[in-house]
């Protein structure tokens, strides 16, 4: 079976999903897929993912529009494909912590004991999921947000730049 990642968008956020991609070391190829973009390194369509599934294993979607991500990742699972969690060697990850598939932790942010991050989120450079958070699935957590102990983000629920969400 190949080791290769697509990615769904090839927009600014495709781009950091790459570069953390490349970071890690793992994928032999990484390509993407957008319906707006002819760049060289797009191989595709999305109505083409079926027919891409032979040649990649692996598929992320990079998109930061909460309801367009969960609706790819949906169609990503149930065509079949494996969908990696990414996470960049320069952020701190517990090991105690848990992420959901299809979730990117950018450099620099910190995922801390007994966390839980679910399914497609974005978790972006600097930000910090503090000890025994929560965050539902398809959340994107800004750069340098600050999650606090204990404290529960809803699913589909944007943190913007900055921002202190604290425990209720």
């Amino acid at each position: 079976m190949n080791n290769n990642l697509l990615i769904l968008g090839a927009g600014m956020y495709g781009c950091v999903v790459k570069e953390t991609a490349m970071a890690m070391g793992i994928f032999d190829k990484i390509s993407f897929v957008d319906d707006n973009c002819t760049r060289e390194d797009v191989v595709g369509t999305t109505d083409m993912l079926g027919e891409l599934s032979c040649k990649y294993r692996y598929c992320i979607v990079a998109i930061g529009n909460l309801t367009v991500r969960r609706e790819l990742f949906s169609l990503i699972s149930e065509l079949g494909y494996e969908i990696p969690t990414l996470v960049h060697p320069r952020a701190y990850m517990s090991p105690s912590a848990k992420i959901g598939r299809g979730t990117v932790i950018e450099p620099m942010a910190v995922v801390h004991s007994n966390a839980n991050v679910g399914n497609g989120c974005l978790i972006c450079a600097g930000s910090i999921v503090n000890h025994n958070a929560d965050i539902g699935d398809f959340c994107q957590i800004d750069c340098n947000a600050v999650i606090g102990a204990a404290a529960s983000v809803p699913a589909r629920t944007k943190i913007m730049y900055g921002e202190i969400v604290a425990k209720n």
